[in-house]
């Protein structure tokens, strides 16, 4: 392998890791990544080191979600090689396996700036291994590929997205041939695309022009909209005034038409972000995320000036579901995960339940981070639950049989049906918008529902802090305070007694079991949980916290209840930064 004096004298003043230079040395030398070495040569002859050992310091490693990461070069990158040796890896292990049947792959992307070159990147490498491939013309969402993977018999899909990433992200996600996207042989992948030495491609319109690649789009549409709208519960409660944004991303292809084919008449866009825009630019700090609040500023805006009744607004792949919804008082109300979760999980049960469509084989599925108000009404409505499963909707999906009611996590993702294998914002809307509807036709909001179901249960609470630890000198921060809280776990978390602890590690799934639970009441309702973002360089930190109520509480004290108890976690957490 050919010397390169500069970087060894960075390696030697450690300005790049060891594990950085062996990676730069092979992209320099290699054929495989001939198209970046020009590149590359000028960031050395730059001194970009600090850049150049964050990209090239690991490779990027599949998490919670399959590959994602920022774009760029290197291997901790997401670029055509990274992306390239997933796609090869994929077809590589369905050449060596009998399930390989049909020698089909389905491939879609989100709106994102790079998606759709790496999508027919993605294609090209599919067809060149000999399988035929569907690549949808347009951007689609998570939902609708996970469906089309079984509706045209595929042995895989790929996604090309980043869900709700920053838009200097993106990524990549494999699904099977139930349309999931499942952990074992997601390893699996992971492997074969380390070993693939060569990326084996061939010219895409070429492809294209003999009918290796075929573009698809509204015959897969309009049959997956009529399987989302067969999941209605009430089809004729649709007095709802919904504002919808998908937030620059492909919610137009699937939240939009469900809500219209299922019969919803006032529906108004946030036109300022409903065209593809892969910079977010009308966002707050640019992040499409619907898990938080800043991001719903021009749904509510939009919501005050119409008056609506409800807001939704989706992730760039549209699986997962935001929403705002107005009170008795005439204000708009963010409701974060865990209150979609709660408020879905009881207009489904109630409603199957009134319809006698519940039976002794009837479950939901959580994970063990989204609330335990769902448990309550499991019990309540006399269903099973499976309750403790990982992080990733992947898991939810993987118990899916013909008694699955319901799948929700608390960071908005929900699914009821089978029609899909993954979450889907199109079905969460269709649905909250339907009980917005019953509601409203009694004089009440989800608000006074949620308040409803608090009033029974208990005031669940659910808080999330992200600590950031960008870059290759921080990485290995995250994995020596699990380590830590793994060999010496404390006693006291805070000021809080610890009084069990569950460590959720599983030497089978590594990334999506790094999570360690300390529970700080006598009946496990009230935790906190150290876990490692699967895709993204994050402490999460999960505090779940359950008040007992007065029988008779009155609205105005529950208001003063819930600012309280959401003081006193801001306080608690804010203690627990303070350790980092």
């Amino acid at each position: 392998m050919k010397s390169f004096p500069q970087l060894d004298a960075a390696l030697k003043q450690k300005k790049i890791s060891l594990s950085a230079y062996k990676n730069l040395l092979l992209w320099l030398s290699d054929q495989k990544y001939k198209d970046f070495q020009e590149e590359l040569r000028d960031l050395i002859n730059k001194g970009e080191w600090d850049k150049l050992n964050d990209a090239f310091f690991q490779v990027l490693p599949f998490g919670t979600s399959g590959r994602r990461g920022k774009v760029g070069i290197g291997p901790n990158r997401i670029n055509k090689i990274t992306i390239g040796e997933v796609c090869q890896g994929l077809t590589d292990y369905l050449k060596t396996t009998s399930k390989a049947k049909n020698k089909i792959i389905v491939i879609a992307y989100d709106t994102r700036s790079t998606s759709k070159i790496l999508a027919d990147w993605a294609a090209s490498i599919c067809a060149t291994n000999g399988f035929q491939t569907y690549l949808f013309e347009s951007p689609r969402s998570v939902p609708e590929l996970s469906f089309s993977v079984r509706y045209l018999n595929a042995d895989a899909g790929v996604m090309i997205s980043a869900s709700h990433n920053p838009p200097s992200d993106n990524g990549i996600k494999i699904y099977f041939q139930d349309g999931a996207a499942l952990p074992e042989e997601n390893s699996i992948i992971a492997t074969f695309a380390q070993k693939a030495k060569k990326i084996l491609a061939t010219d895409f319109l070429f492809l294209k022009e003999n009918k290796k690649i075929k573009l698809i789009g509204k015959e897969i549409d309009d049959v997956y909209i009529n399987k989302v709208v067969q999941e209605s519960l009430i089809p004729r409660q649709r007095s709802t005034k919904i504002v919808f944004s998908p937030l620059h991303g492909a919610g137009l292809t699937n939240v939009l038409p469900v809500l219209q084919k299922a019969g919803f008449k006032n529906i108004f866009l946030v036109e300022e972000q409903s065209k593809p825009d892969g910079k977010f630019s009308t966002i707050k700090n640019n992040l499409p995320n619907p898990e938080f609040e800043e991001t719903a500023e021009l749904t509510i805006k939009e919501c005050k000036k119409l008056e609506a009744d409800i807001g939704f607004f989706t992730d760039p792949d549209a699986d997962r579901l935001g929403v705002v919804c107005r009170d008795k008082n005439g204000e708009y109300i963010f409701l974060n995960g865990n209150q979609i979760v709660s408020l879905l999980g009881f207009y489904i049960l109630s409603e199957l339940k009134r319809q006698k469509r519940l039976n002794k084989n009837s479950f939901i599925a959580k994970t063990f981070l989204t609330t335990n108000l769902l448990t309550d009404l499991a019990k309540d409505f006399n269903v099973q639950i499976k309750k403790d499963l990982l992080v990733g909707f992947k898991y939810i999906v993987h118990t899916i049989n013909d008694g699955f009611v319901f799948g929700a996590e608390n960071t908005n993702g929900f699914l009821k049906g089978t029609y899909t294998r993954d979450k889907d914002a199109a079905v969460a809307a269709l649905l909250l918008a339907e009980f917005c509807s019953v509601l409203k036709n009694k004089n009440k909001t989800l608000i006074d529902q949620l308040n409803e179901l608090y009033k029974k249960y208990g005031l669940y609470q659910e808080n999330l802090l992200e600590i950031p630890f960008e870059g290759a000198k921080n990485f290995l921060k995250i994995e020596k305070i699990m380590t830590k809280l793994r060999k010496k776990p404390s006693q006291k978390i805070a000021d809080k007694k610890v009084l069990k602890i569950k460590d959720w590690f599983d030497k089978n799934n590594p990334l999506d079991s790094n999570a360690i639970t300390f529970y700080l009441s006598k009946d496990n309702l009230n935790s906190i949980t150290f876990r490692p973002s699967g895709t993204e360089s994050f402490l999460k930190i999960y505090l779940q916290t359950h008040i007992n109520l007065p029988s008779n509480i009155s609205d105005e004290e529950l208001e003063k209840e819930k600012i309280k108890a959401q003081e006193k976690s801001q306080k608690f957490l804010n203690q627990l930064k303070n350790l980092f």
